[in-house]
C-alpha cells in the first residue's frame, strides 16, 4: 500500500506538480518572465523549495520516491513550457528536468529509509 490511512497518493502528487509548476512560475514572474532557470532565485530558492516539497510529499504519503520526482520534474516542465521563448528545445528541457529531479528522488530516498529506521527501533 502507497499511501498512510487518510493520505490519498493521487492528491499529494497533484500537489507536488502543482507547487513545482508555482514555483517556476512565481520565479518567472517575479523576475519579468522568460524561462525561470535563467534567474538565480531559481537556484537559490526555487529548486531548494522544491526539494524541501519532495521530502514534504514522501513523508505524509507512501507515494514511490520516483513518483514524487517525476511529478516534480513534470511540473517544472509544464511551466518551461508555459514561459519559454521558443520550442525548439523542449527536448533538452525535458532531460535537464530528469537530472533537476534526482535531488527530489534523493530527498524522498531518504525519508523513506529515516521512517525505516525510526519505525523498526
Amino acid at each position: 500500500d502507497e499511501r498512510r490511512p487518510g493520505v490519498k497518493i493521487d492528491v499529494i502528487l497533484a500537489a507536488v506538480f502543482v507547487a513545482s509548476l508555482i514555483t517556476w512560475l512565481a520565479i518567472s514572474m517575479a523576475a519579468g518572465g522568460g524561462e525561470a532557470w535563467d534567474k538565480e532565485a531559481y537556484w537559490s530558492v526555487g529548486l531548494p523549495v522544491i526539494y524541501v516539497l519532495g521530502g514534504l510529499a514522501a513523508f505524509v504519503t507512501r507515494a514511490s520516491a520516483w513518483k514524487i520526482a517525476l511529478w516534480s520534474g513534470l511540473g517544472q516542465l509544464a511551466g518551461l513550457l508555459l514561459t519559454a521563448s521558443g520550442l525548439s528545445l523542449w527536448p533538452l528541457g525535458l532531460m535537464v528536468m530528469a537530472v533537476l529531479s534526482l535531488p527530489v528522488l534523493a530527498a524522498a530516498t531518504v525519508i523513506r529509509l529515516l521512517q525505516a529506521r525510526l519505525s523498526n527501533g
